[in-house]
């Protein structure tokens, strides 16, 4: 990870010590673990890093990513990754954040049952979750992948309707699997 202190944000560099797969404290004896990152925590290096919250969950995101690129987790994405990134106008971001799940991800789609995760999505959508977060948290639970997201208000809704996989922020993932 970069930071540009330009424009106060953290850009993911394949190059670097994080990604490089060579750093010895990231070889952690552990079962591998699939993980999904919905965009709101992909994104999160991009931010404003002034806030101590958004510089400590992307100080996670980058280890947990880092970890991924060393083969020690499966990443997952799905179809709504590729929709939501659409819309957004930092070219390069975007081209990153692509880049990043199309080398180190495996497409959560391939994986599950369409009929389900569109059933899935729907009930928790009519629960109260936005559309976007209803089909990442069904994907993710189709793939029995742990969920990770910046969102609170989406956890929230994730712990009141029963979500059947473990959720949490990047810190929380992180301190869970005794990486800080």
């Amino acid at each position: 990870m970069i930071l540009d202190s330009t424009h106060g944000r953290a850009y993911f560099r394949m190059d670097t010590p994080y990604f490089n797969g060579n750093n010895d404290k990231m070889k952690l004896n552990r079962q591998k673990k699939r993980l999904y990152l919905d965009l709101c925590a992909l994104e999160r290096p991009y931010d404003d890093q002034s806030y101590p919250r958004i510089e400590a969950e992307t100080a996670a995101v980058t280890m947990i990513m880092a970890l991924v690129k060393a083969k020690e987790y499966v990443l997952s994405y799905s179809p709504v990754h590729e929709d939501e990134l659409q819309p957004i106008p930092d070219g390069a971001m975007r081209l990153e954040i692509v880049k990043l799940l199309h080398s180190y991800g495996e497409d959560a789609a391939l994986v599950a049952e369409f009929g389900e995760v569109e059933k899935r999505g729907v009930a928790l959508y009519g629960r109260g979750m936005g559309i976007s977060d209803a089909m990442h948290v069904a994907y993710a639970e189709s793939c029995g992948a742990e969920f990770i997201t910046c969102d609170d208000d989406l956890l929230r809704k994730c712990r009141r309707n029963n979500v059947t996989i473990w959720c949490g922020t990047p810190v929380d993932f992180a301190k869970k699997e005794g990486l800080l």
